[in-house]
C-alpha cells in the first residue's frame, strides 16, 4: 500500500475533490492564479512521491497495482487542476485589463498572453 497518500481509499479522494472544488471557489472570488498554482505544485508532488515508492516497491502485485491507480488518479487530479490554473489565469488577466483600462482612456495594452486561449487555437 502507498505510504504517502492512498487514493485507492474513496475518503482521501472525497478529501481531494472538496478541496479542488475550494481552491476553484477561491480562484474565482480573488480573481487569482496563485491557490491552483499551489495546488498543482502539491499534485506534482504527490505523483513523484507515488513514482519513487512505484520504483522502490518490491514486486508485491498488490502494491503495484495500488500504486498504479493512485498514479493514475494523480495524472487526473494534475489536469483538472491545470485547467483550473488555465481559467484562473484568464480571469486574472481579464481582471488586469480593467484595472488598466479604468485609468486610461482608449484601447488596453495587451501584456499578458492568456494561455487558455492559446492552447485551444493550437489544438
Amino acid at each position: 500500500m502507498p505510504l504517502f497518500i492512498n487514493f485507492t481509499d474513496p475518503f482521501y479522494v472525497l478529501i481531494a475533490l472538496i478541496l479542488f472544488v475550494l481552491l476553484v471557489f477561491l480562484s474565482r472570488n480573488t480573481k487569482s492564479n496563485t491557490a491552483p498554482a499551489i495546488e498543482l505544485l502539491i499534485y506534482l508532488f504527490i505523483l513523484t512521491i507515488h513514482t519513487v515508492e512505484l520504483i522502490v516497491s518490491s514486486n508485491d502485485s498488490n502494491v503495484v497495482i495500488s500504486l498504479t491507480k493512485c498514479i493514475t488518479i494523480d495524472e487526473v487530479f494534475i489536469f483538472i487542476t491545470f485547467l483550473n490554473l488555465l481559467w484562473a489565469d484568464r480571469l486574472q488577466i481579464e481582471k488586469e485589463k480593467k484595472n488598466k483600462g479604468k485609468g486610461k482612456k482608449g484601447k488596453v495594452e495587451k501584456s499578458f498572453e492568456d494561455g487558455l486561449d492559446t492552447m485551444f487555437k493550437k489544438v
